[in-house]
């Protein structure tokens, strides 16, 4: 019995075993799949397939093609557009596109010409309308599809605005433009002088730049501001000045003609664009005929048209109140314009213009030079100039370093020389007195053991029969004395002012600001420094650069007065050593003082 229940059980197991064999063997039904195919229409798309399940659902909006400056609107199916597909075969969608607004401008590199720009603007091909406003303004479009605009100093606002439809776009273009200034006394002027000579000064906003000037399209070098034209042939030249920062350019243009068989200056201290706080402005001037010549002064003549400003261009020549001769030689002629007598009274403040003619037979040509005279400090000072004593042609370089010194209304240079002379704790020897007749003889208590005179110096000296002794100096006290007769009968002691040897007493110098003053000791009456001509030209010069030291001696000056900067004078004694050579050449002066400029961070 127990045997049959078993039986039983095992055959009820193996029935039910079969039978979840049966059902579990038997295959499901095959799900269908399609394709959907994404056409992006010149776009982009990560996916250009997937595939889907019968009867699904695809939700298109996450499914976004991307197509530069083109909006994508939606998937089109047979010419709808949809959004969502319930999928039941095989299907292609294809991307609708909407070109974007797009506008294109390179105001932001177009170069700015003499405060002009010329851009140009580009939109979307579908733009109903393309304006430009500048400050404003509409801009009408120019030659060539070029918006043109003369810029204002200041911010300049440009705004682009394309329309299609309701689609509105607008690009706003901001341009800060501080402008250029070009301060030159050149002007459209005609000339005999062959190497003429001017200064110039360029701007942009309140900062200077790197002037370009040229003559044609040949460039032409300065130093410290100041350049000069070359002219091989007569003829009419176009001068231009101006400056570029960055992308901005300015040209100023100006016409010089040449013509040799004119008169000449062939020097000429008067500053062409200057304020004046003295009321005495002295300048030298040494005129010539074609052949170099110097001219009489009656073929001198001095106009002036007392205010610019009132736009009349009335020149009225000069009487004997407004300028005098101080002295006049075989070279040169020195003269004193009084700025507050006779038309020049109640100038203040006011420029005036003054034109100097030289006439040689039919001959005849002009300059014009403007001068302000802006009146003294309330203390009476009219400004500073720079004071050197050297020595260069004994070995000794300067005795007395470029010294800024403040002058006054009325005030005598020998009083300057000598308050700097006894703060030094020297004396001097002089004849005449500090206000009239005033020559300097010699400095005594200086420390300057190791004179020796130049050795190419005492060469061209023997050559010419000034044969120099030097014990003459030879101290008493420990100290020593130079002055006339030192050395041999050709020696003593001259002065010049910014670079011109005077032909006047220093009691007779009226010094203007910035004025350069220098002492300096000659062995050949002036022929070894350059200033054999204020002695009468009678002295072949010895000397073969005469560089001129202004400017040296003006940084030279500013960097002592400032203390070094805090740097210290190594540098300084550095180009001590090269540039107090006797005779060096004027680029080696002028490379000295582009580096104490560049060091000491004039």
């Amino acid at each position: 019995m127990k045997k049959k229940l078993l039986f039983v059980v095992a055959l009820v197991v193996m029935l039910g075993v079969c039978l979840f064999a049966a059902v579990g063997c038997e295959s499901e039904p095959a799900v269908k799949t399609y394709t959907v195919t994404f056409d992006a229409n010149g776009g982009t798309m990560k996916e250009a397939t997937i595939t889907v399940a019968e009867g699904d659902v695809v939700d298109l909006t996450k499914y976004v093609p991307q197509k530069d400056n083109w909006q994508f609107v939606g998937w089109a199916l047979e010419g709808e557009t949809v959004t969502k597909i319930t999928v039941n075969a095989n299907i292609t969608l294809v991307a609708a596109w909407k070109e974007n607004l797009v506008v294109s401008c390179n105001i932001e590199t177009a170069e700015i010409v003499n405060d002009v720009i010329a851009f140009e603007v580009a939109a979307t091909s579908t733009a109903d309308a393309v304006t430009v406003t500048y400050n404003g303004n509409v801009l009408p479009v120019g030659k060539e599809g070029l918006y043109v605009a003369t810029l204002e100093k200041g911010n300049n606002t440009f705004v682009v605005k394309a329309t299609r439809g309701d689609d509105v776009l607008e690009k706003t273009y901001e341009i800060d433009y501080k402008g250029f200034t070009v301060v030159t006394d050149l002007y459209d002027v005609t000339t005999g002088d062959s190497a003429y000579a001017f200064n110039a000064v360029v701007r942009y906003g309140e900062d200077q730049c790197e002037a370009k000037v040229a003559i044609g399209e040949t460039s032409v070098d300065g130093t410290n501001d100041k350049y000069t034209l070359a002219f091989a042939a007569d003829g009419t030249y176009n001068v231009t000045v101006g400056g570029a920062v960055g992308r901005m350019h300015y040209t100023e243009n100006f016409t010089v003609v040449y013509d040799s068989s004119l008169p000449k200056f062939a020097k000429m201290t008067l500053a062409a664009n200057k304020q004046y706080r003295g009321n005495v402005v002295a300048f030298t001037l040494t005129a010539t005929d074609a052949e170099g010549n110097k001219l009489a002064d009656s073929n001198v003549a001095f106009y002036a048209d007392f205010d610019v400003s009132d736009d009349n261009d009335e020149f009225t020549q000069l009487t004997s109140t407004e300028i005098s001769t101080v002295w006049s030689d075989g070279n040169a002629t020195s003269y004193k314009l009084f700025v507050t007598e006779g038309g020049f009274a109640n100038g203040l403040d006011k420029t005036a213009l003054i034109k100097v003619v030289l006439t040689s037979g039919d001959k005849t040509v002009e300059r014009l030079y403007r001068v302000c005279y802006v009146g003294p400090d309330a203390d009476g000072c009219i400004g500073e100039v720079v004071v050197s004593i050297d020595g260069f042609t004994v070995g000794v370089g300067y005795i007395l370093e470029p010294t800024i010194v403040k002058v006054y209304q009325n005030g005598k240079f020998p009083q300057y020389l000598k308050t700097l002379i006894e703060e030094k704790g020297w004396t001097m020897d002089f004849t005449g007195s500090l206000d009239s007749g005033f020559y300097l003889s010699s400095l005594n208590g200086l420390d300057i053991p190791d004179n020796v005179v130049n050795e190419r110096l005492a060469e061209v000296l023997a050559a010419n029969n000034m044969t120099v002794d030097e014990t003459s100096i030879s101290p008493g006290d420990g100290t020593y004395s130079l002055g006339e007769f030192c050395y041999n009968s050709y020696s003593g002691w001259m002065y010049s002012i910014n670079g011109m040897f005077a032909n006047y007493g220093m009691a007779d110098y009226d010094p203007v600001d910035g004025d350069v003053v220098q002492i300096r000791f000659t062995l050949a009456y002036g022929a070894d420094i350059g200033g054999s001509e204020a002695m009468g030209g009678f002295m072949p010069a010895i000397s073969q650069n005469d560089a001129d030291y202004g400017d040296f001696n003006t940084a030279m000056a500013k960097i002592a007065a400032a203390n070094f900067g805090g740097k210290g004078r190594a540098k300084l004694d550095e180009v001590l050593a090269v540039v107090t050579d006797w005779d060096v050449e004027q680029s080696v002066v002028d490379n000295a003082t582009k580096t104490l400029r560049e060091y000491y961070a004039l």
